[in-house]
């Protein structure tokens, strides 16, 4: 049986892991679909909100996109 702490850890991970690669994409697609003039960054922001709804805050998707930007998972 896996204890309370581990269930509790893997189930960071998972949010954690959804939360990077639904970044990855949405950043991949606003890349190749342009439609808008607006920033990269503010159109995969808003992309984001829209497939999340409220399941992440703004503040929090904004830091963490520039974060996985700035070690190379996201290319401009």
């Amino acid at each position: 049986m896996i204890e309370v702490e581990t269930k509790q850890r893997l189930i960071e991970l998972i949010f954690a892991m959804e939360f990077i690669s639904t970044l990855h994409f949405l950043h991949r697609e606003q890349r190749i679909i342009k439609r808008s003039d607006a920033p990269l960054k503010k159109r995969v922001v808003r992309r984001f909100k829209e497939a999340k709804k409220d399941k992440f805050d703004e503040e929090l998707i904004q830091k963490a996109y520039d974060a996985i930007k700035e070690i190379g998972l996201l290319v401009a």
